[in-house]
């Protein structure tokens, strides 16, 4: 993986584990390069077979953290920004599992360990998620500080209500 760096490195790890939990890389945003140098945040979206989506981040140069956001994806026409549900960890608390906020990589460590704590965090909820997950709780975890609600107030400002959410398949109540 030599070369690989944060998102690309990750899709390359993740993809048998991603894919058996019925995920497809869907896009990314290349790292920042800074006089030959690679610079910046890195990140990766994969969507669901339900129609929901997962991107994980890598921030190797101002805190060497990964995290992972999660759901639907808003967006705006005539702005580039997405925004998800909420992160991931968000899910994992609201249903009292493992707490997957964030992921840090350890100085003069190989980031594979991150990764596989990631796909390991990822494989262990997602199921659990998937089966209690409704729209009216999906509704209340974007309702919660930092989520889709507060995110599209800060991103779309006055147009905020006009931001669309993909379609997702989930049970009814």
């Amino acid at each position: 993986m030599s070369g690989l760096v944060g998102a690309e490195q990750f899709a390359v790890y993740a993809k048998e584990s991603l894919s058996e939990l019925g995920f497809k890389i869907y896009g990314a945003i290349p790292p920042t390069v800074l006089d030959g140098a690679t610079a910046g945040n890195t990140s990766l979206t994969y969507i669901h077979q339900t129609g929901l989506f997962l991107s994980p981040f890598f921030q190797f140069y101002d805190g060497k953290i990964a995290g992972l956001t999660f759901g639907r994806c808003w967006t705006l026409e005539g702005y580039k920004h997405r925004i998800f549900s909420h992160r991931y960890g968000a899910f994992t608390e609201y249903f009292g599992l493992k707490d997957t906020n964030r992921f840090y990589f350890v100085p003069d460590s190989h980031p594979e360990h991150v990764y596989a704590d990631i796909c390991e965090s990822v494989a262990e909820t997602l199921p659990v998620i998937l089966q209690q997950l409704t729209y009216e709780v999906l509704e209340e975890i974007e309702g919660l500080p930092g989520g889709a609600r507060d995110q599209k107030r800060r991103y779309f400002g006055d147009r905020a209500d006009e931001a669309v959410p993909t379609a997702c398949e989930l049970k009814e109540k």
